[in-house]
């Protein structure tokens, strides 16, 4: 016990998720070029192939929010698809 109010353990400790759609983006699309087989996989209809570049970006951001990572990535493939 350190006596410290739990908020500032938290910033202190940089356990804050992080949950900002453009710091999160860069990351993401990194992490999609550089697992290109698993996007295709995804866009073959394999689903679960998209938690691989989940992993990917969580491993280079630990503190980003897996579930908004996985609808980024949702997004972002959408986007490519479309254009």
């Amino acid at each position: 016990r350190t006596g410290e109010p739990p908020e500032e353990l938290v910033q202190k400790l940089g356990l804050q998720q992080v949950s900002d759609r453009s710091s999160l983006e860069p990351i993401t699309r990194k992490a999609m070029a550089d697992h290109a087989g698993a996007v295709a996989h995804y866009r073959r209809g394999k689903t679960q192939a998209l938690g691989r570049v989940v992993g990917a970006v969580m491993k280079e951001m630990k503190s980003a929010n897996p579930a908004l990572v996985g609808d980024l990535l949702r997004e972002l493939i959408e986007r490519e698809d479309a254009e």
